[in-house]
């Protein structure tokens, strides 16, 4: 009887592991594609981009916060 009680026990036990397990499994991220930008870099060192940079910059940001912000 004790036989069959551990054995049920140690069965119970591994169950439950597998299913706390499962459940912190990380959802995988799809994340937004960093986008090409078209960078000036001026000699004391700050840059300058283009209107289209400047759009995709943002668009990348915006898209990049809302991925992460959704997955938490």
């Amino acid at each position: 009887m004790k036989k069959q009680s551990r054995a049920l026990r140690a069965i119970l036990a591994s169950s439950l592991l597998v299913i706390l397990a499962g459940c912190q499994t990380p959802q995988s991220i799809t994340m937004p594609t960093k986008p090409i930008l078209d960078v000036m870099v001026q000699t004391d060192g700050g840059m300058c981009l283009s209107a289209g940079s400047t759009e995709s910059l943002a668009t990348y940001i915006v898209e990049l916060e809302r991925t992460i912000n959704n997955a938490q």
